[in-house]
């Protein structure tokens, strides 16, 4: 059922040609994934929620909110090769690190904002601050 609902799509609006034309503009593999792989949401519910995102983004960056985002990577590949109990570089896990630090700052600059959707959104990543001072300690 679910092939040929995507079949219907693609001949109705070319649904693959635009999945991989917003694909285009995602930084992170497993977004890209997601994206590639996405149907139509047509639960209300959700659709508001991700409407209120955007929504509120907008008005974020309207009035000049900046997340401070450097370091801010695909990490995919060395979490995956953690996963499976594999050693890690030193790139490998400055490269996590970094990553979280940019997840913290995020946090940060959303925090007690007037964006409560955003703010929350950000609330609920794991800033993970048992594996970053893990990290430092090896490093020193």
């Amino acid at each position: 059922m679910k092939r040929n609902f995507r079949d219907e799509l693609n001949q109705a609006i070319d649904f693959s040609s635009v999945l991989t034309q917003i694909c285009a503009f995602s930084s992170f593999s497993c977004s890209k994934e997601k994206i590639l792989n996405a149907l139509p949401q047509f639960n209300k519910l959700e659709i508001q929620e991700q409407l209120n995102y955007a929504k509120e983004a907008i008005q974020f960056e309207q009035k000049g909110g900046l997340l401070n985002l450097s370091g801010a990577n695909d990490i995919s590949l060395p979490v995956s090769k953690a996963e499976k109990q594999m050693t890690l570089t030193s790139k490998e896990l400055i490269s996590i690190y970094h990553f979280l630090t940019a997840v913290k700052q995020a946090k940060q600059s959303l925090n007690s904002s007037e964006f409560i959707e955003l703010t929350n959104l950000a609330q609920s990543m794991d800033g993970c601050t048992r594996l970053m001072d893990s990290i430092i300690l090896k490093s020193i």
